[in-house]
């Protein structure tokens, strides 16, 4: 114990005049520097993290982009087939009233009469989006108008596609044996028109189907004008988180 008491007040000697040698100023400014190293190192990490959350943001975008000019390739041309399927069907019945011959031309029409379209959507880059996080998109008006295209305007063209072409495609299949029978009764197609003039259950299927023709081609349209202004709104954010 007597030892122990001799040493202390060496070392609290030693301690006072090692204090006494450092700088009150320098110590500050090492202080400062140390500090300002610290936060400099978290202003870099949080940069980085920053940069890389805007380049994965600018990645989803562009397969976003990707994927909905393929959906308005499949859109525009879905439109323009129910187009053109109604023109036919408005062609036949025409026809079919005023009784008119067989020509030629009225069997290209007929074979556009069982032609029927679905949505078909890319949906791989949304889905990846999902996986990540909708967060990810920071435009919150862009990030609702993705989500409700594909959430709902999508899904309730799908829906309805099911139902109503589904109906039309059991019409068919219905009238199809039948119809294979008259292909097979008769050797020209002028007996084949003729018959199909004079079939009420046709003619019904023609005015019903043409009415869902238009209706879809409508519809077409407005979502084609939807995906496209969609598009060019993640062109504008692309371009101002690329700048």
């Amino acid at each position: 114990m007597e030892k122990a008491a001799e040493t202390t007040p060496g070392r609290k000697s030693v301690f006072r005049r090692l204090v006494g040698f450092i700088n009150p100023e320098d110590a500050l400014r090492e202080l400062v520097l140390i500090v300002s190293g610290i936060l400099i190192a978290l202003a870099i990490g949080n940069w980085n993290d920053a940069y890389k959350q805007q380049q994965a943001e600018i990645q989803i975008l562009k397969e976003l982009r990707s994927s909905l000019r393929q959906d308005l390739t499949d859109i525009e041309s879905n439109a323009n087939v129910c187009a053109e399927s109604a023109r036919a069907k408005k062609v036949l019945l025409a026809a079919f009233r005023k009784k008119e011959p067989y020509q030629d031309s009225l069997q290209r029409h007929l074979s556009k009469t069982t032609v029927f379209v679905y949505l078909v959507t890319n949906r791989a880059a949304y889905e990846t989006l999902k996986s990540k996080g909708l967060d990810l998109v920071s435009n919150d008006s862009l990030r609702i108008s993705i989500t409700t295209l594909y959430e709902y305007t999508y899904k309730s063209v799908e829906l309805s596609e099911d139902t109503q072409t589904g109906y039309l495609q059991d019409e068919l299949q219905n009238y199809t044996s039948e119809l294979f029978n008259i292909y097979d009764s008769y050797e020209s197609p002028e007996q084949v028109y003729e018959h199909l003039r004079a079939h009420p259950r046709f003619r019904t299927f023609l005015l019903y189907s043409r009415a869902y023709n238009l209706s879809s081609e409508k519809n077409y349209r407005e979502l084609a004008r939807q995906v496209q202004q969609l598009i060019r709104r993640i062109d504008t954010e692309l371009t101002r988180l690329e700048n």
